[in-house]
Parts: structure tokens; sequence; C-alpha cells
């Protein structure tokens, strides 16, 4: 069993997987048959299934993943609003230097 790490997992490439699963037969089938057979049989199955857990696990781990960001991204911007109300603007405060200057007798005007 190969696993490839970071793969991107599609919904169409999990149904084509699901889609191949075998399925039960109740047919006479004349094939060759024995240990070798039933062993590649059960290894394919082994491999598909794996496949269809890990797509499965990644598609939901990507769904939670956007849904904290999505949450987080707009408390994020709430507690930046908030900040940002909390504290004076530049201007305000050149606003603010200038008219406290004004006020303030120079040493010349004495």
């Amino acid at each position: 069993m190969t696993k490839a790490p970071n793969q991107t997992v599609t919904r169409a490439q999990l149904d084509a997987l699901e889609a191949g699963r075998a399925k039960p037969r109740e047919t006479l089938d004349y094939t060759i048959g024995g240990t070798t057979e039933k062993a590649i049989h059960e290894q394919t199955e082994l491999e598909r299934n794996h496949a269809l857990r890990t797509g499965h696990d990644r598609l939901r781990q990507a769904s939670q993943s956007i849904q904290t960001a999505h949450v987080f991204s707009a408390q994020e911007g709430y507690a930046k609003a908030q900040f940002n109300q909390a504290q004076k603007s530049y201007a305000d405060r050149q606003r603010e230097a200038a008219q406290s200057a004004r006020q303030k007798p120079h040493s010349r005007d004495r």
C-alpha cells in the first residue's frame, strides 16, 4: 500500500473509488481461483478502502479547518475594530499637539 502525502482529493475521485468496489455476485464464475487470486483481490480491496478512508478524512479535516478559519476571521475582524476604536489616530494626536502648542506661551512672548 503506497501512501501519497498531501495529495488533493475530490468528491468525484471518492465517488469513482466507491463505484469501483466489488459487488457480491451470486453467479457461477469460472476463474482460476486459489490463494493467489484471493490475495490479489484482498490487497486491491484493502488499497481501495484505505484510499476511501483517507480521502474522507482529508475532506472532513478540510471542511473543519474552513469552518474554524471562518469563525476566527470574524472574531479577528471584531477585535481589530475594537482596537481601532480605542486608539487615537495619527491625525487626532497631531491636532492635540498643535492645540497644546497654541495654548503654551512661547519664551519670546514673555
